[in-house]
């Protein structure tokens, strides 16, 4: 089917699409860099990314705790969305779509228990996706994005998925750097031309 529209944030890596369609991931590291115009408009490339869910322990992060979600982060994750993108927060309903697993939700909180951070991950047929992950402004460059990817692999090998995929743009280097240092590898590179923002690419 198709995607749901995604929406362009000022102060995101990405374009973000709601976690319940099919498009990029996210980490939220830096603002967006700028984009090339073409022709045909706006010109972005996406990177498809793959890795072995096996994984090692996830680094803790000092000060930071990465734990499952909980019934009452369900309005935590839009105001945690708000303040990481600089986007109005998500609707009420926001984990209301068919891939929704709460078990593959995951949250990293200050030491005064505030929510900095979050990623979301589904179980497909035959491998996992990481659709989200992202850190509030005054929390990044900590660790914090590598360590809820990790926490998500370890999730989806936990449920029998040997293989777990997460895209990126090239122009968000940061995001990509830190997918490349987990271990992830390009297996298919998308062109995006639009005039507009451009949908999410389907999986």
């Amino acid at each position: 089917g198709a995607s749901r529209p995604v929406q362009r944030s000022p102060n995101a890596s990405l374009w973000h699409e709601p976690p319940g369609g099919r498009g990029p991931s996210e980490v939220v590291n830096g603002l967006l860099s700028g984009q090339d115009d073409t022709l045909f408009g706006m010109h972005r490339t996406l990177l498809r990314m793959e890795r072995s869910t096996a994984f090692g322990e996830v680094t803790p992060v000092g000060g930071i705790l990465v734990r499952p979600w909980r019934h009452r982060d369900h309005t935590r994750i839009p105001d945690v969305y708000a303040r990481a993108f600089g986007n109005d927060p998500w609707p009420s309903d926001w984990d209301d779509f068919a891939e929704f697993d709460p078990k593959g939700v995951f949250i990293a909180e200050s030491v005064d228990g505030a929510g900095v951070g979050f990623s979301i991950c589904f179980c497909r047929e035959d491998h996992g996706y990481i659709s989200v992950v992202a850190v509030v402004p005054e929390y990044r460059r900590r660790g914090i994005g590598s360590a809820l990817v990790a926490t998500a692999m370890e999730y989806l090998a936990s449920q029998g998925l040997g293989r777990v995929r997460i895209d990126a743009y090239t122009d968000a280097p940061a995001a990509v750097a830190t997918y490349r240092s987990l271990g992830f590898e390009v297996y298919e590179t998308i062109v995006d031309r639009e005039a507009d923002p451009p949908g999410a690419a389907e999986e």
